[in-house]
């Protein structure tokens, strides 16, 4: 009985010993992801840089395994410079971008719409919120468009410039057209007063 005892007390002591390790493991690691956490100032975690690139995490990803991105980990967290992260480009090959692009013809039939139309007074912050809006939801694409601007003007007060532009063989029909319009229209309209809207196509010669 008394051996069986001390096996008992040397089982229980062990136990207890390796919960407490357990717990000081614990504490410790939470106080290094604290630390990391402060640790993370001049960078960008993945899932922050997902959303300023307007791309999936699983892209961002994507760029660091490739090398397009750099990435520090801090604990269980993976974070971007800030630095390298403005200077990233993210093009329609997903690449970064290392030289100005150069000059092309455009393709036959290419054309774009620039559209003038004033922002309602004082509602600036809300207009942002709809771009925000559009852009993460990605609507108002308007099918087969090379190219979509959206500007405010620094020489007329509240003055919103949007343009866009489709290249050769992308152009959809103009009712199709129109109807992207619209439903643009319809989206802003609490913040653009349409009714001051002047429309201007053109035809493209050139782009990048």
């Amino acid at each position: 009985m008394k051996i069986v005892y001390t096996e008992l007390s040397l089982i229980a002591s062990v136990i207890i010993m390796k919960f407490f390790i357990e717990v000081s493991l614990s504490y410790t690691y939470i106080m290094d992801q604290s630390e990391n956490i402060q640790d993370l100032t001049g960078y960008i975690p993945v899932k922050e840089a997902a959303e300023i690139l307007g791309i999936s995490v699983r892209r961002v990803y994507g760029h660091i395994e490739k090398g397009h991105l750099p990435a520090v980990r801090f604990a269980n967290v993976l974070g971007i410079p800030e630095k390298a992260l403005k200077e990233f480009e993210y093009g329609i090959s997903g690449r970064k971008r290392k030289n100005t692009p150069v000059w092309h013809k455009a393709a036959a039939k290419s054309v774009w719409l620039q559209i003038f139309v004033q922002m309602r007074p004082g509602l600036l912050k809300e207009f942002e919120q709809h771009l925000e809006k559009i852009r993460l939801s990605g609507t108002h694409i308007f099918p087969g468009t090379a190219a979509r601007y959206v500007s405010l003007s620094d020489q007329r007060a509240n003055e919103v410039q949007i343009q866009l532009v489709w290249r050769g063989s992308m152009i959809p029909e103009l009712e199709t057209r129109e109807d992207s319009l619209e439903e643009l229209r319809r989206e802003l309209a609490d913040v653009l007063d349409w009714q001051t809207a002047r429309y201007e196509t053109g035809q493209v010669l050139m782009h990048t």
